[in-house]
């Protein structure tokens, strides 16, 4: 299926970039990293970890009905794919989310899969918005920064806020898919070769 071999190609272009990070630095540089880091490896990997689970359990409460079940280590697995692709692909943060889609596919419908995946992407951006709109008062308000650069923050803070309103308002209604429905009845012509 379409889902495996994304898995199958996943797999190899992962191992093709371990490969090629170990052939660039070499295991005496690996090494050499690893002894700088020295014990703090063990924390650094144990609140990943926690973060990681918080995500995916997060994310596992967006199912419903019989797909609520898709067990838990399954989830996290699909997160990882979808995050390492997301951090190691110039695909500006999206191309991982495509990727939860497909490996999901075989799970559960792919309606639903896309669902999720865009219900915990939008959780995680108005997260971000938060601590964004937080830290920018906390700035304006301790630093003496000129009153237009405030402005300047605050109105842009407020937009991204607004955008991201907006657009959960349209999911909710469904707003975005009665457009994406009306997208399909355009007849675009056809490409001539």
């Amino acid at each position: 299926t379409l889902g495996k071999g994304f898995w199958y190609l996943g797999l190899l272009v992962g191992l093709a970039l371990l490969g090629g990070m170990l052939w660039r630095v070499g295991l005496d540089g690996l090494n050499a990293g690893l002894c700088v880091l020295g014990l703090w490896l063990v924390p650094f990997f144990l609140l990943d970890s926690v973060s990681l689970l918080l995500h995916t359990a997060g994310w596992a409460a967006c199912f419903s009905g019989p797909q609520r079940h898709v067990r838990l280590w399954r989830l996290c697995l699909v997160r990882m794919a979808g995050g390492a692709i997301n951090q190691v692909t110039p695909t500006a943060d999206l191309g991982g989310e495509v990727m939860k889609v497909v490996l999901l596919g075989s799970l559960l419908p792919r309606a639903q899969a896309m669902a999720t995946v865009v219900i915990d992407k939008t959780s995680i951006a108005l997260a971000q918005i938060s601590y964004l709109n937080l830290g920018t008062v906390y700035v304006a308000g301790h630093l003496p920064l000129p009153a237009g650069t405030q402005r300047g923050l605050h109105l842009t803070t407020g937009l991204i806020g607004l955008g991201l309103g907006g657009f959960v308002v349209c999911q909710r209604y469904g707003l975005l898919s009665a457009f994406v429905h009306r997208l399909r009845g355009f007849k675009y012509g056809q490409a001539r070769l």
